[in-house]
């Protein structure tokens, strides 16, 4: 119980603190793909294809922003 709020305060997995992986980054069942051409909505509404394209060039500039801190 203890480590799982240690992993929430530090924005990782249990899994990762207790050694079970390498991977810092929490995955868990909420997350979606935005890179499948599946309809997503927010609140019952569609989500329009520029607002998908914002978040995927955000996520592409995060990204590669990490792989170059290494």
């Amino acid at each position: 119980m203890a480590l799982t709020a240690v992993a929430r305060v530090l924005h990782t997995s249990v899994d990762y603190l207790s050694g079970g992986t390498d991977d810092p980054i929490p995955h868990n069942q909420e997350s979606i793909r935005l890179e499948d051409d599946l309809p997503h909505s927010y609140k019952g509404y569609p989500v329009p294809e520029r607002y998908l394209n914002i978040v995927r060039d955000l996520m592409e500039h995060d990204i590669h922003e990490r792989e170059n801190q290494g």
